[in-house]
């Protein structure tokens, strides 16, 4: 299983600094600015065709999840104004085999700024690694619960999940 690397991003007056972890031996990544976008710091730490783990301080309105899920282009979005207090449950179909569900616990560690950045290869090529070990049929797919560093993995019945 592809292990998703940790990046912790502050949030200062809508800039992004990044955070290396205090092992990183790497001067060019110690020298740090402030960047506009996710995009733009995710092209200079070049990873932004890797599965990730973002540790932001903080993203009560979801903004920095979205720019996260935008970049990757695999079509999850949260609605600020959709979320309620309780009795969440928001689905999103990724692909044919894989859909992401996101419930209150998943909603609350977002908002503390605990968010996940994954490609669309990142979510076919777990499909592939559970039908290769044959945990996974043709006629059943992946349900990813988000989780503190990682998902949840479920494999339920294509029936099921429409």
């Amino acid at each position: 299983m592809t292990k998703i690397k940790v990046y912790k991003v502050n949030i200062i007056e809508n800039r992004y600094w990044y955070c290396p972890s205090l092992f990183t031996f790497s001067r060019r990544l110690w020298a740090s600015r402030p960047f506009a976008t996710l995009e733009e710091l995710m092209r200079h730490l070049e990873i932004k065709y890797n599965p990730g783990y973002f540790n932001f301080n903080g993203d009560l309105r979801f903004k920095a999840f979205n720019e996260l899920q935008r970049v990757h282009k695999v079509g999850i979005s949260i609605n600020p104004s959709a979320v309620k207090n309780k009795d969440n449950y928001f689905k999103f179909h990724i692909s044919e085999n894989v859909e992401v569900v996101l419930d209150d616990l998943s909603l609350k560690l977002i908002s503390k700024g605990r968010s996940f950045a994954c490609p669309m290869h990142f979510f076919d090529d777990l499909y592939l690694e559970y039908f290769d070990e044959k945990k996974v049929t043709k006629n059943q797919k992946l349900r990813l619960t988000w989780r503190k560093y990682f998902f949840n993995i479920e494999v339920v019945e294509k029936e099921q999940t429409e």
